[in-house]
């Protein structure tokens, strides 16, 4: 049966880093520099936020139930984006993107093999929890941007060209949005190979017939699905590709 899509999650499967944090302390830093000299109580603010995030991510460690992604983007809307100008958010986002240490982050072995089975006409996409601005433009920094059909990932909402909030509509949902998805690109999920890391990522497991583990991922959870959705869990590029030509018939 051949292969008709492919679709990955972001964090902690085509990027290294397990959550948004990393960018959205980066956007924090900007923020705060703009804010320099002129409004001090707001920067106090922020400074009071990523306190509060840090204490947020001790308690993660702590608290395996610990609903740590809900609390953060709770925190962060109301203490540090809301009221923002989205010039300095894109200009954040856009000097972020194109770092090198970022750039390093990115796992070339699941990118490549996304590049080559899209040049050969299959569908390829991205479903994320994560920001979709920062994801299309750490891709666009890296080339590889145009080898997806579709990136479906939580947006930023602005009014009157100022940020109010981040969205977290895909978090906790994702087998619906992939279902959303296969339907609206007329996708069998029987053709279809999805790739992630996280529990998070476990109802698209269910969904598609070739449900495969990143590398990024833990090895406790990677055990975990091979067990219960007899997932492919690749050690290497070379595996995942062989893989791909296996069930690409």
């Amino acid at each position: 049966m051949a292969l008709q899509a492919i679709v990955a999650d972001w964090n902690g499967t085509i990027i290294s880093d397990r959550s948004e944090m990393p960018i959205l302390k980066h956007m924090a830093a900007d923020i705060a520099r703009h804010l320099l000299p002129f409004h001090p109580r707001k920067l106090l603010r922020i400074i009071k936020a990523r306190q509060e995030l840090n204490r947020l991510n001790e308690e993660k460690q702590r608290d395996q139930n610990f609903d740590y992604v809900r609390e953060m983007y709770q925190t962060y809307n109301r203490k540090i984006i809301n009221g923002t100008p989205m010039s300095v958010i894109r200009y954040s986002v856009e000097n972020y993107a194109a770092g090198s240490e970022v750039q390093q982050k990115l796992d070339y072995r699941v990118l490549n093999v996304l590049r080559k089975y899209h040049d050969e006409n299959k569908k390829c996409g991205i479903l994320s929890a994560g920001f979709d601005y920062g994801i299309d433009r750490i891709l666009a920094a890296a080339g590889y941007r145009n080898s997806f059909d579709f990136l479906l990932a939580d947006e930023l909402v602005e009014n009157d060209g100022k940020a109010t909030h981040l969205l977290l509509r895909i978090y906790g949902n994702k087998g619906a949005f992939l279902r959303n998805l296969l339907n609206e690109h007329q996708i069998n999920p029987d053709k279809t190979v999805y790739i992630g890391d996280t529990e998070d990522d476990e109802s698209c497991f269910q969904l598609v017939k070739y449900p495969v583990v990143s590398f990024f991922a833990p090895e406790e959870f990677r055990q975990h699905c091979t067990h219960k959705y007899q997932a492919f869990a690749p050690k290497s590029g070379e595996e995942l590709e062989d893989f791909l030509k296996k069930i690409d018939k």
